[in-house]
């Protein structure tokens, strides 16, 4: 029963909050302005697009919570989890309104991280299995700092994604289909719940009448970032989840995060400011915005669809995802891109 009405009432909300969106946004002053920068979109634009998703998590995390109260059960990763998607779906609110330095928020992003894995050493990543046949154990303590890093890594360069309508979302609905492999079969209702939200999400935001801001892509960068720990350290004794296919699964948004604050310090700027060289503004400027949403997709989901297909090949989808981007790339500097230096 609870795998059709949560949906439902997950789209319900999802719908309103999309038909409500101007009132909602102007309450909470959730309204992204253009400028003459980053931002280029032709008016004034809600932000709230996190609250969807916010909402989907709130009503997942409260059902989950009234299940293990009616079975006597307690599940410490519950908490775990839904501490570090929440506070950082606030975080992002917080700054969507109110513009937080980037120092603090990633000095916030750290500490928190930090603070909950404590609680839970069990999430770390202790020991890497890749599908290559290496593996090797970590120490105590360089697991748990690893840990930390690659969770709150993975948040700001899901962050960094969302500049190009649609992007996020589908994203979303790739990891989804991504994590439902493994993890499908008895948590339906997550899947279909979030799946839910993301489709009438996209609905509002590939004509651009909602963006996620912040708010939506720190919620979906956490809740992702902390499903591949999750699903890595319940799967890692039947050696079916390498940690390689979390390389492949993150590998784009990842290293065009590394790529382009590299960048900004070679130019001697701020790493935290700004700009428009991320690879699907590349792709926007160079193909326009359909058809970058589209190559951008495909760059993300093929190499996934290859691992999962093939999983003893999963680091050949690394070296091709590698490549595909190097070519990108290259081929816009060749170009002469102007956000390309």
């Amino acid at each position: 029963m609870a795998s059709v009405v949560l949906p439902i009432i997950v789209g319900a909300l999802c719908l309103i909050i999309g038909w409500q969106r101007n009132a909602i946004a102007k309450i909470l002053g959730l309204v992204d302005k253009p400028n003459s920068r980053e931002k280029l979109h032709d008016s004034a634009t809600p932000v709230v697009g996190g609250l969807m998703f916010l909402g989907c998590a709130i009503l997942l995390l409260s059902w989950n919570y009234g299940r293990m109260v009616v079975n006597e059960q307690q599940d410490q990763r519950l908490y775990l989890i839904g501490a570090i998607v929440l506070a950082h779906s606030v975080l992002g609110m917080t700054d969507d309104r109110y513009s937080v330095p980037p120092a603090a928020r990633l000095s916030y992003s750290l500490s928190l991280v930090a603070a909950v894995l404590v609680t839970d050493r069990t999430m770390a990543m202790r020991e890497l299995y890749f599908s290559f046949g290496l593996s090797f154990r970590l120490g105590s303590q360089v697991s748990y700092f690893f840990t930390v890093l690659f969770i709150v890594g993975f948040i700001y360069a899901v962050n960094m994604i969302d500049g190009l309508n649609g992007i996020l979302g589908v994203y979303g609905l790739i990891m989804t289909a991504f994590f439902s492999h493994w993890l499908f079969a008895g948590n339906e209702v997550y899947f279909i719940c979030a799946a839910t939200a993301l489709v009438v999400f996209l609905a509002f935001n590939v004509p651009g009448k909602i963006f996620a801001g912040d708010g939506g892509s720190y919620l979906l960068g956490a809740s992702a970032g902390t499903l591949f720990l999750n699903l890595y350290d319940q799967t890692f004794e039947e050696q079916s989840f390498p940690v390689d296919m979390i390389a492949v699964a993150a590998f784009v948004p990842v290293i065009d995060a590394i790529r382009v604050s590299l960048d900004r310090l070679r130019r001697g700027g701020n790493m935290f400011v700004a700009d428009r060289n991320h690879l699907h503004q590349i792709l926007g400027a160079r193909l326009g915005p359909h058809k970058a949403l589209l190559g951008y997709s495909v760059l993300v989901a093929a190499p996934m669809g290859i691992a999962v297909a093939f999983p003893a090949f999963t680091w050949l989808s690394v070296v091709l995802a590698a490549g595909a981007y190097v070519a990108i790339v290259y081929a816009a500097r060749l170009d002469g891109c102007k956000e390309i230096g």
